[in-house]
């Protein structure tokens, strides 16, 4: 029997007998026809007696092949009606029932099932575009199919205008003018009376229908005659009925109306420099760019510090005519002058722009002589040339020019100068010299040199310094210490320590030390007394010698070694920074905080961190030391740096800042500080600021709380009403204050009368002298005026009194020349005289002559000596004056001040002296014999000492030429056979 089963999931089954075939020998069964594709399970059982045998086999049944055509009819625009339509048949071309699905612009239909029909379904688009569509057919018995097309709708047969507007810029007042207008067609449609319209500022210009063909550009053009002056904006449009976009239909445009008329402006060239005194022409383009001919006026000014015509030419134009007018020019003062060209047209139908403007440096037409010093790559005890480039950037030869030049060793004791003649150098031009050098010493050299030159434009760039680290091979350790945040008692903050090989060898065996020292900070100067509180107890100290720290404390002597401490009576000092003639120490308990031993490659950095926890509340010194054995530079291994700890408890602190002088009926300023210092947030914190004498409440404020190392300002302002001493007062409370001490605080001030007067500082030809301040004080009061700079003729407001300490000052580029006056009488027009003169010596700087018009008991000359080399230069610097100056000679003789200027601030009291300069401290062999100086102490400066003269035998001459100048070459002739000369020819 055969038996023959459906798919696998279904339980159809028919049993077949079957027939044995003696010819073949086999069982045969003739066919059957399977309705549905899939896998099929057939199997054959066959019963001999009592048994029974079975075989199952599957066969695999193909579905019937079939195709898919599908295709779109109908107009491709948007509304428009499509017919999506699909023929699904077999290989006979006989088309199958089966289930079709379409999908169109996410929209999923079934379509209509009709035996022997195309399946059809119909869809409008709403917006054009790209559309994908998909048809999918399947049947029991034929192949399932999918087939996908691209359909394009187009944009509408419409008509599409677009329009722009063509007009020019600027219409004139009155003037009737055309305004085109260009627009076309880019649709598929002609436009048939389309609208046309035109209006400014909404009022109607002109416009009417137009037919505009499909493609077709033209351009229509309307009449304007404009109305007052003003900017208005124009306005077209374009419309169609069967237009489809209309984004571009309107178009606008802004356009100056201005009035008829000539339209002049003024163009001044470029002007590269210009030279005091000196004419030159500035050549000025005049365009008229109106529509009219005109007339007019063309003035140039010259404007620095006030306005001043320089001439006025009359120009005539015609319409779009341009002329160069050529006008001389003679500018009077140095500076940046700003040149006005102003047109001066009264129908000038644009005047705004008539005024051009042109900024000018006018130069001195003198020299100008700048420094520059090129240091090599230094080597010990090697020569090296050390160049000096003077360059002329004035506008004239220089003349009667010299350098001086010197080099600060590491042994500050040591100055290594030279003065070099300079020839005469024309403008561009630079001239080099080279200065052999040999360093000896490893440290740092600064090398310092200044140009003074007759009559030179611009003095500060004469001065130039340099400094250079020179050092023999070997490690150079170097280190600091950083604190990053707020130092409290009892909490442990973070020490950064940074350590530095500057060396350019590895530093193989180093080892650091970190200190602590609580107790006191102190700048002691030799010969000096200073007092400190230590142990409950006051403490006398007095610095015996600098340069060996030599002290002397509570009478006992202590000789220290710089960053090694030593304990004396139970109190430790330690040395940390060496000055001329000053230390700075630090006395109290010294603690090792952290310690270490290390190695460092050359070049490199290595960063490390330690804790502290500060006990005690007050100043502390953190002092860092390293030290390696094969060091090459010592003086710079210790690191020193002063903190404050503070309280856990918050600690309020005020202060006031005010003026000590104020005149009656002026407002003045009064700074009030609120600080909280302490180490915690301070809660309810009053604050309050007084005036004693009115007692009355000039401000207060109420804080609930203020952090830590916050702080508050307050500007108050007060009016003095009368003349007399005005007492301020602020108080502070604080919750849980750690010292009220510091909460309250008195300020004074004294209030007087003012007065003006007139001054002037003058040389001895009556003109003003350049780079000029003034100032007054009252020392009683440490009061100083605000300071008045670039004084020619000036009304100043002083207080009312009848003496008074003036000051006027000559800023250099490198220093300021002070005048004191003290006690003068005031008077209502004071002319000082100073005369700025050429130095008679090399080692001066310029020297001035004074003559004042009143009279004076009491000159103090202040210098305040800021050369920008490493800062200890200060040292060799003197003033010197001369009681008795006639046409720019000292007749007396220079004298120096006997203190050495260290910094800026010093004071020299100088009794009628007539002329005083700023020098290089006396030395033997600068060429001057200064007091202290024979010719038995210093024959270099004062010449040899007479000798009794011998005659016959052999005189053996010993002498000393000074001062020359280098690189001048002298040539020194001597006639030894003529013993009847003087000792020295």
């Amino acid at each position: 029997t055969f038996n023959w089963g459906g798919l696998r999931n279904e339980s159809i089954t028919q049993y077949v007998e079957m027939e044995y075939n003696k010819t073949t020998g086999l069982y045969e069964y003739a066919e059957t026809v399977f309705g549905q594709s899939g896998t099929r399970l057939w199997s054959v059982r066959c019963n001999l007696g009592n048994t029974s045998f079975s075989e199952e086999d599957k066969i695999e049944i193909l579905p019937n092949p079939a195709y898919l055509k599908i295709r779109a009819l109908g107009e491709r625009y948007p509304g428009e009606r499509i017919r999506f339509q699909a023929f699904y048949a077999d290989m006979n071309n006989t088309l199958i029932k089966g289930n079709c699905t379409i999908l169109v612009e996410g929209n999923k239909e079934r379509m209509q099932i009709t035996d022997g029909k195309i399946y059809e379904f119909n869809y409008s688009f709403e917006n054009p575009g790209t559309y994908e569509w998909q048809v999918a057919c399947q049947s029991p018995f034929f192949e399932g199919l999918i087939e996908k097309r691209n359909i394009t709708i187009e944009k509408p047969l419409e008509a599409d205008l677009w329009l722009r507007i063509n007009a020019s810029d600027i219409f004139y007042e009155g003037k009737t003018e055309n305004i085109t207008l260009i627009l076309g067609n880019k649709g598929k449609y002609d436009a048939k009376d389309a609208e046309l319209r035109l209006t400014y500022d909404g009022t109607f210009i002109g416009g009417g229908r137009i037919n505009i063909s499909s493609g077709e550009q033209k351009s229509v053009s309307f009449p304007w005659k404009p109305p007052a002056p003003g900017t208005y904006i124009l306005k077209a449009c374009v419309m169609a009925e069967n237009e489809y976009n209309m984004s571009d239909n309107c178009a606008t445009k802004e356009v100056k109306v201005i009035r008829y008329g000539p339209d002049f402006q003024p163009f001044i060239n470029y002007i590269d420099k210009a030279l005091v005194n000196q004419t030159r022409n500035v050549t000025v383009t005049v365009i008229n760019f109106g529509p009219e001919r005109g007339k007019g006026y063309l003035l140039l000014f010259d404007f620095y510090e006030r306005e001043r015509m320089v001439d006025n030419v009359t120009v005539e134009l015609e319409q779009n005519e341009e002329r160069d007018i050529v006008i001389p020019w003679t500018p009077y003062e140095i500076g940046y002058h700003m040149l006005i060209a102003k047109i001066i047209l009264a129908n000038d139908i644009n005047p705004e722009n008539n005024i051009h403007k042109r900024g000018v440096e006018v130069l001195d037409n003198r020299p100008d002589l700048s420094l520059d010093i090129v240091l090599p790559d230094f080597e010990l005890n090697k020569t090296s040339d050390v160049l000096l480039v003077i360059k002329n950037l004035g506008t004239r030869e220089s003349e009667k020019a010299n350098l001086s030049f010197s080099i600060y060793t590491p042994d500050k004791e040591k100055v290594l100068r030279a003065h070099f003649d300079l020839p005469k150098i024309i403008p561009g031009q630079t001239y080099t010299i080279k200065y052999n050098f040999t360093p000896k010493e490893k440290g740092w050299y600064s090398f310092v040199g200044e140009i003074t030159c007759l009559d030179d434009a611009n003095q500060y760039n004469n001065f130039v310094s340099r400094s250079a680290r020179i050092m023999p091979p070997g490690p150079d350790l170097t280190g600091n210490v950083y604190i990053s945040e707020p130092l409290i008692v009892n909490k442990t903050a973070t020490i950064g320590i940074r350590i530095s090989n500057l060396g350019d060898e590895k530093s193989e065996n180093a080892s650091w030390k970190l200190y602590v020292i609580k107790g006191s900070v102190l700048y002691l100067s030799e010969n000096y007394t200073s007092t400190f509180e230590w142990n409950n107890a006051t403490h006398r100290i007095r610095l015996v010698s600098a340069e060996n720290i030599k002290l002397e404390l509570d009478g006992n002597e202590v000789e220290l070694e710089k960053g090694e401490p030593k304990t004396v009576s139970n109190i430790t000092i330690l040395a940390t920074s060496v000055f001329p003639k000053g230390v700075k120490l630090y006395l109290g308990d010294l603690i090792l905080l952290d310690s270490d031993r290390i190695s460092l490659d050359a070049g490199k950095n290595l960063f490390l961190e330690t804790g502290w926890t500060p006990s005690e509340v007050g100043t502390y010194g953190v002092i860092f030391k390293i030290s390696d054995p094969q060091d090459v530079y010592l003086e710079n291994n210790l690191f020193d740096l002063t903190v404050n700890v503070l309280p856990e408890k918050p600690d309020i602190r005020v202060s006031i800042f005010s003026p000590s002088l104020a005149f009656v009926n002026e407002t003045i300023s009064i700074d009030s500080y609120l600080n909280n210092i302490g180490g915690s947030k301070a809660e309810n914190v009053s604050v309050e600021l007084r005036n004693l004498n009115a007692n009355k409440t000039l401000w207060s404020m109420f804080l609930p709380e203020l952090e830590s190392g916050r702080w508050v300002m307050n500007v108050t302002k007060w009016k003095a009403k009368e003349k007399g001493n005005t007492t301020f007062s602020i108080e502070a409370e604080c919750e849980d204050d750690w010292n009220i001490s510091d909460n309250k605080m008195n300020r004074s001030l004294l209030v007087l009368d003012k007065m003006n007067i007139t001054l002037r500082v003058v040389d001895k030809n009556g003109n003003y002298l350049k780079n000029i301040a003034f100032s007054y004080m009252i020392p009683s009061l440490f009061y100083y005026g605000p300071p008045i700079y670039n004084l020619t003729e000036t009304q100043v407001t002083v207080p009312k009194i009848e003496k008074l300490t003036l000051a006027f000052g000559h800023l250099m580029p490198n220093y300021t020349l002070g005048l004191l006056f003290q006690d003068s009488e005031i008077k209502p027009n004071m002319t000082l005289i100073l005369q700025e003169e050429e130095a008679d010596l090399p080692t001066l700087h310029k020297v001035y002559e004074i003559l004042p018009d009143w009279g004076y008991s009491n000159l103090t000359v202040i210098f305040y000596a800021q050369l920008k080399a490493l800062g200890f230069e200060n040292e060799s610097m003197v003033i010197y004056y001369c009681e008795n100056f006639r046409n720019g000679s000292c007749l007396s003789g220079w004298k120096a001040s006997d203190t050495h200027l260290y910094g800026s601030g010093y004071i020299s009291n100088v009794t009628q002296a007539e002329a005083i300069a700023f020098g290089e401290a006396p030395y033997c062999g600068d060429g001057i014999c200064q007091d202290g100086e024979s010719c038995s102490t210093c024959p270099e400066d004062c010449g040899s000492c007479p000798k009794p003269r011998v005659h016959g035998g052999t005189s053996i001459f010993s002498f000393t030429i000074p001062n020359i100048s280098v690189p001048t070459p002298t040539e020194l002739i001597f006639d030894i056979d003529r013993p009847d000369l003087p000792l020295g020819r």
